[in-house]
């Protein structure tokens, strides 16, 4: 197991709970304002929102050429948010067929809980190193101590010596990730209050998160265009429904 910024890979699952269950919580609230928490729609919130993170598990495992870690590791890693939007879209277009629910209306509750769930895990990224950026000289740049994933990915390239007690100065890119669906979360919990066509909200957080994370896969250690593009693909997808499906105002 290797050393992390601040404490264990334990720390990771750690977040990981606590990530689902403040999406999980969210939503609910979010329900009970907007007068649907009917036992359908709780149903709906919890199906999707394990859809969710079973496609955001098997995209990671395509990724990783369809092999598995084992279960306790796989549990609370190897997630990947290009599932997860196709999981989610998946249980969202089946939902009307079993539950007395109106779909776009249990995606406009879950995209709130889901982006301030994203930013509560990208601390366990953090904590765990297992999310880095590159090199860069910024103030606030960080350094992942001695045998972890980073320290040895410097001293394979040949960027630090084998007795460097600590890795470059790198972007905290996993704080990034988190800081901007901190923003998508309070933007889409707002732009909710306001009442819009039913779909919008979703659509917005959509658009919003695919968009934001394509630019912030700019800083990554290792470049992952796959993982980029998809961003932008998603991103695309959900701004371009966001304007065909907005009411016109004359």
């Amino acid at each position: 197991m290797h050393p992390t910024l601040f404490g264990t890979v334990a720390s990771y699952s750690v977040f990981f709970t606590l990530a689902v269950g403040v999406g999980l919580v969210v939503s609910f609230i979010l329900a009970h304002r907007s007068g649907v928490l009917t036992r359908d729609y709780a149903l709906a919130i919890i199906v999707v929102a394990a859809a969710t993170l079973v496609g955001a598990k098997l995209y990671g495992s395509i990724e990783r050429g369809g092999e598995f870690a084992p279960l306790s590791a796989e549990l609370f890693a190897g997630y990947r948010a290009p599932g997860a939007v196709l999981g989610a879209a998946l249980a969202l277009s089946l939902l009307q067929r079993f539950l007395a629910v109106r779909p776009w209306a249990v995606a406009d509750i879950l995209a709130p809980g889901a982006a301030f769930g994203m930013a509560v895990f990208r601390i366990g990224c953090l904590l765990a190193g297992c999310c880095v950026g590159s090199v860069c000289e910024l103030p606030w740049a960080i350094r992942l101590p001695r045998e972890t994933l980073l320290w040895h990915k410097h001293v394979g390239e040949g960027l630090l010596p084998s007795t460097a007690g600590a890795s470059l100065p790198v972007h905290p890119f996993a704080l990034y990730l988190g800081g901007w669906s901190m923003i998508v979360g309070l933007a889409v919990s707002l732009y909710l209050r306001s009442k819009p066509k039913e779909g919008q909200v979703f659509l917005a957080y959509i658009a919003l998160a695919g968009l934001g994370k394509f630019v912030i896969e700019n800083y990554r250690s290792t470049n992952l265009p796959h993982i980029q593009y998809a961003a932008l693909a998603s991103g695309l997808i959900g701004a371009a429904l966001f304007l065909y499906r907005r009411p016109v105002i004359h």
